[in-house]
Protein backbone atom coordinates (compact mmCIF):
# COMPACT_ATOMS: atom_id res chain seq x y z
CA UNK A 1 0.00 0.00 0.00
CA UNK A 2 1.26 3.48 -0.89
CA UNK A 3 1.41 6.02 1.89
CA UNK A 4 0.23 9.38 0.55
CA UNK A 5 0.85 12.44 2.66
CA UNK A 6 -2.12 14.58 1.60
CA UNK A 7 -2.80 17.97 3.16
CA UNK A 8 -5.96 18.32 5.22
CA UNK A 9 -8.96 20.35 4.04
CA UNK A 10 -8.03 23.41 6.10
CA UNK A 11 -4.59 23.55 4.55
CA UNK A 12 -6.06 23.16 1.07
CA UNK A 13 -8.55 25.95 1.79
CA UNK A 14 -5.76 28.25 2.98
CA UNK A 15 -3.74 27.49 -0.15
CA UNK A 16 -6.74 28.22 -2.36
CA UNK A 17 -7.43 31.50 -0.58
CA UNK A 18 -3.76 32.50 -0.88
CA UNK A 19 -3.79 31.60 -4.57
CA UNK A 20 -6.95 33.66 -5.13
CA UNK A 21 -5.40 36.64 -3.31
CA UNK A 22 -2.25 36.40 -5.40
CA UNK A 23 -4.33 36.17 -8.56
CA UNK A 24 -6.32 39.28 -7.58
CA UNK A 25 -3.10 41.16 -6.86
CA UNK A 26 -1.59 40.20 -10.22
CA UNK A 27 -4.77 41.15 -12.08
CA UNK A 28 -4.79 44.53 -10.33
CA UNK A 29 -1.14 45.08 -11.26
CA UNK A 30 -1.90 44.11 -14.85
CA UNK A 31 -4.86 46.52 -14.99
CA UNK A 32 -2.70 49.32 -13.58
CA UNK A 33 0.09 48.63 -16.08
CA UNK A 34 -2.44 48.63 -18.92
CA UNK A 35 -3.89 51.93 -17.71
CA UNK A 36 -0.43 53.50 -17.45
CA UNK A 37 0.48 52.29 -20.95
CA UNK A 38 -2.78 53.68 -22.34
CA UNK A 39 -2.06 57.04 -20.70
CA UNK A 40 1.46 57.05 -22.13
CA UNK A 41 0.09 56.26 -25.60
CA UNK A 42 -2.51 59.03 -25.26
CA UNK A 43 0.15 61.55 -24.22
CA UNK A 44 2.40 60.55 -27.11
CA UNK A 45 -0.41 60.91 -29.61
CA UNK A 46 -1.62 64.22 -28.22
CA UNK A 47 1.84 65.73 -27.93
CA UNK A 48 2.79 64.90 -31.49
CA UNK A 49 5.79 62.81 -30.46
CA UNK A 50 4.21 59.76 -32.04
CA UNK A 51 3.60 61.60 -35.32
CA UNK A 52 7.21 62.85 -35.38
CA UNK A 53 8.47 59.33 -34.73
CA UNK A 54 6.22 57.94 -37.48
CA UNK A 55 7.50 60.54 -39.93
CA UNK A 56 11.09 59.70 -39.07
CA UNK A 57 10.47 55.97 -39.56
CA UNK A 58 8.68 56.64 -42.83
CA UNK A 59 11.66 58.64 -44.10
CA UNK A 60 14.05 55.87 -43.08
CA UNK A 61 12.01 53.21 -44.86
CA UNK A 62 11.81 55.33 -48.00
CA UNK A 63 15.58 55.84 -47.89
CA UNK A 64 16.19 52.11 -47.84
CA UNK A 65 16.81 50.34 -51.11
CA UNK A 66 13.89 47.93 -51.08
CA UNK A 67 12.71 45.49 -53.67
CA UNK A 68 9.14 46.54 -52.90
CA UNK A 69 7.37 48.86 -55.29
CA UNK A 70 7.06 52.46 -54.09
CA UNK A 71 3.28 52.25 -54.52
CA UNK A 72 3.11 49.33 -52.08
CA UNK A 73 5.18 51.28 -49.57
CA UNK A 74 2.86 54.30 -49.89
CA UNK A 75 -0.18 52.03 -49.44
CA UNK A 76 1.35 50.56 -46.30
CA UNK A 77 2.07 54.03 -44.90
CA UNK A 78 -1.51 55.07 -45.62
CA UNK A 79 -2.80 52.02 -43.73
CA UNK A 80 -0.57 52.90 -40.77
CA UNK A 81 -1.90 56.47 -40.81
CA UNK A 82 -5.49 55.20 -40.85
CA UNK A 83 -4.84 52.84 -37.95
CA UNK A 84 -3.13 55.63 -36.00
CA UNK A 85 -6.14 57.90 -36.54
CA UNK A 86 -8.53 55.17 -35.40
CA UNK A 87 -6.41 54.55 -32.31
CA UNK A 88 -6.36 58.24 -31.50
CA UNK A 89 -10.15 58.38 -31.80
CA UNK A 90 -10.51 55.32 -29.56
CA UNK A 91 -8.12 56.74 -26.98
CA UNK A 92 -9.91 60.08 -26.98
CA UNK A 93 -13.31 58.43 -26.64
CA UNK A 94 -12.15 56.20 -23.77
CA UNK A 95 -10.76 59.19 -21.85
CA UNK A 96 -14.11 60.95 -21.80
Amino acid sequence: MIDLDLPDDDELDRDLILLAQQQEKLLAELALAYEEESEREREEMESGRRAAFDQEMEARVKAMNLSVAQEEIEDAFEEVREVRELLLKLVNNSSR
